[in-house]
């Protein structure tokens, strides 16, 4: 079985739910909190916890942290279970257990909690610490999609596209990249653009295609360059621009996608060394600072 998993930073695990109003309330609230906890409170367990994950208050803690949150956990505190479940996930305080992780996931899906269900879905899309599931992964990212987490939304998007779990659905498809784009989602971004770029469920449309590449690139998106490079090359739905498509290619490039510049040197094998140090330098600015010209 698999063993990676994209996984929220823990910064937003803690950082959802609870704040403190200000510095000058901190010890206060903090006070309270742990008198609270000892007497049992689910709410000021998980809350104490969340102090000495992050070392607000008090010198930072993961034992006392995880002490906390299991308190919590155990009293059926859905925050503190999907935190348990991603400190066994990682192996962060704690030997690396999956099925432990698995325990409490589902324990907080079973009550709603969007990461719960998120996680769920991600351990059966993967199969990790549990045999693979489509139809299990597409079922727990629906529910956390249904909560508007946008990443779920992608998720059972790119599901419904690629027909896993079940039928391939482009209306479906496009229903999810949608909500997600509209929370500011890169890579639905993206999907938007390659469903209009293929024809894919809807009208093809090389224009608006260009639109979501645009939006997609100017979050960083390496693949929606690439495509951007391809569209000046051949000149779809904008005017044929080598010099910008060798630009678009680089930027790619230097976000990771390596084959993207692999495929500028087939399309441009006569590029000269001018030539390609220029596309490398514009497109250090593209993907630093995006200028309109980029596009």
């Amino acid at each position: 079985m698999k063993k990676s998993i994209a996984l929220l930073p823990t910064m937003i695990l803690f950082s959802l739910f609870f704040c403190i109003a200000t510095e000058t309330q901190a010890s206060e609230n903090l006070d309270a909190i742990r008198l609270f906890a000892k007497q049992g409170d689910a709410e000021s367990q998980y809350r104490l916890g969340v102090f000495y994950a992050l070392g607000d208050g008090v010198r930072q803690d993961k034992a006392k942290a995880k002490k906390w949150f299991i308190k919590a956990a155990e009293q059926g505190h859905a925050t503190a279970q999907v935190e348990i479940g991603r400190m066994y996930f990682v192996g962060d305080n704690m030997p690396q257990d999956y099925n432990l992780a698995k325990k409490w996931f589902v324990q907080a899906a079973e009550q709603d909690h969007v990461f719960g269900q998120f996680f769920l879905g991600k351990m059966y899309q993967k199969g990790t610490g549990v045999t693979e599931d489509q139809q299990q992964a597409r079922i727990w990212y629906r529910r956390s999609a249904e909560q508007g987490y946008a990443l779920a939304e992608q998720q059972l998007a790119i599901m419904y596209y690629y027909g896993q779990g079940g039928e391939q659905n482009y209306t479906e498809a496009r229903k999810w990249f949608s909500k997600a784009s509209k929370q500011g989602d890169a890579e639905s971004h993206f999907f938007l653009g390659a469903m209009l770029h293929n024809g894919e469920g809807v009208e093809r449309d090389y224009t608006k295609a260009k639109e979501w590449f645009v939006k997609a690139a100017k979050q960083g998106h390496a693949t929606a360059f690439t495509f951007l490079g391809l569209m000046y090359y051949y000149g779809k739905g904008v005017e044929q621009n080598p010099a910008k498509a060798s630009i678009q290619f680089a930027a790619a490039n230097k976000l990771g996608f390596s084959k993207a510049l692999e495929t500028r040197n087939q399309l441009m094998p006569n590029l000269t060394e001018y030539q390609t140090s220029e596309s490398e330098r514009l497109a250090s600015v593209c993907v630093e600072n995006p200028e309109p010209w980029c596009f």
